[in-house]
């Protein structure tokens, strides 16, 4: 057993075989109903709203993140963080995956691919806040994940893009190939 650092208060996590690492998005944008065919994959903020005066009215708007999941071995577990550009909400939406292929300089509202299996909900976020969730998705064999943040008030956010100084990040727990886990390969 190995011993906390001095005057740490807590314990250590012994990851065993397990690797962290960190993956920026190799690609993100929002786009928004009052702009169908407009393209905003190239800003430094993700909008996420549910509407101006009622959810899907003008003002609907996503986010979209896609992360290459260049892993060198079995996935564990993956935790997404995404930093607040300055604008509070009470209810800063759910994180599901994206159902469609798009590009960060191509989709737009029109062509944005619809959200599926929802994974996490972000909940309340203050100014600035960077917000921390559990992602629940299996990632074994996958080379990408791709998110929407889907808002689920009028209650809007933004989010810091991979465009701007804290860019989100996807931390993903792994047991690197050849490692021996007691469990079988599957």
């Amino acid at each position: 057993g190995g011993c906390g650092l001095p005057g740490d208060g807590g314990a250590l996590e012994h990851l065993g075989r397990r690797v962290r690492i960190v993956l920026t998005p190799s690609e993100d944008a929002f786009v928004s109903q009052r702009y169908p065919n407009r393209n905003q994959g190239t800003g430094t903020t993700l909008l996420v709203d549910g509407g101006d005066a009622k959810m899907g009215d003008s003002d609907h708007s996503l986010a979209l993140l896609k992360f290459r999941l260049d892993v060198p071995g079995k996935p564990i577990e993956a935790r997404l963080r995404i930093h607040n550009a300055g604008n509070p909400t009470g209810d800063s939406g759910r994180v599901c995956l994206a159902d469609g292929a798009w590009t960060e300089t191509g989709v737009t509202y029109a062509t944005r691919p619809k959200a599926s299996k929802e994974l996490a909900r972000l909940g309340p976020v203050s100014e600035n806040q960077a917000v921390e969730v559990p992602i629940k998705a299996d990632l074994s064999g996958k080379t990408e994940l791709t998110l929407i943040i889907d808002p689920t008030s009028t209650d809007g956010v933004d989010y810091l893009s991979r465009e701007s100084a804290k860019p989100p990040e996807l931390t993903v727990e792994y047991e690197p190939d050849g490692a021996s886990g007691g469990r079988p390969a599957r």
